[in-house]
């Protein structure tokens, strides 16, 4: 484990034991909440409307929702409280990319209003992965970016995805030899 990965585990155990206590240490492991209290991994301003959020688009929570690492969650916490406002969301966005402030464009109905941004966002199906009944799933089993932005700027319309990281680290590539399916696509 490399030393990022450990003092953030540290920082959101310690976190836990102090916003939110008795809820921690679930498997032994104090940045874990039990599953069952997955919400409290939210932040105070959104632990309402995005679960409602979640359940109106059909967006699957990810397995790890309750661990204090988890890279669903450090996105929504980031972003979700900026959706539904677009004047800070556009300062964002133009201090990531520079250049003219952008004129933030609604991405799709939230439990309250409008979002200017979405999450777990699947848009067209390009990759097949609905194969022949069509359907895929917001948040599993489906390529998607963990969030979406679009834009107005400079005359041109812009759409902006985002991958969120956070603490993960991958194996080794798939081979040439491995899932069939996914070295199609």
């Amino acid at each position: 484990m490399n030393k990022f990965v450990k003092a953030e585990r540290q920082g959101q155990s310690k976190f836990f034991a102090d916003h939110e206590p008795g809820f921690g240490g679930f498997r032994g492991s104090a940045y874990r909440l039990d599953p069952t209290s997955f919400e409290r991994n939210l932040a105070p301003s959104i632990r309402n409307a995005v679960p409602v959020y979640f359940k109106q688009k059909g967006i699957q929570w990810h397995t790890h929702s309750n661990h204090g690492l988890s890279s669903q969650v450090c996105c929504l916490n980031f972003l979700a409280p900026l959706a539904q406002t677009p004047e800070m969301l556009a300062r964002l966005v133009q201090a990531a990319l520079g250049g003219d402030e952008p004129t933030m464009l609604p991405v799709e109905e939230g439990p309250d209003g409008q979002w200017f941004v979405g999450f777990e966002w699947i848009g067209g199906d390009y990759l097949n992965e609905g194969g022949k009944s069509g359907t895929r799933s917001r948040g599993a089993n489906a390529t998607s970016a963990d969030a979406v932005l679009m834009f107005e700027r400079g005359g041109k319309r812009e759409t902006l995805l985002i991958e969120w990281k956070y603490t993960e680290s991958y194996g080794t590539p798939i081979s040439a030899n491995g899932n069939a399916t996914r070295l199609k696509r």
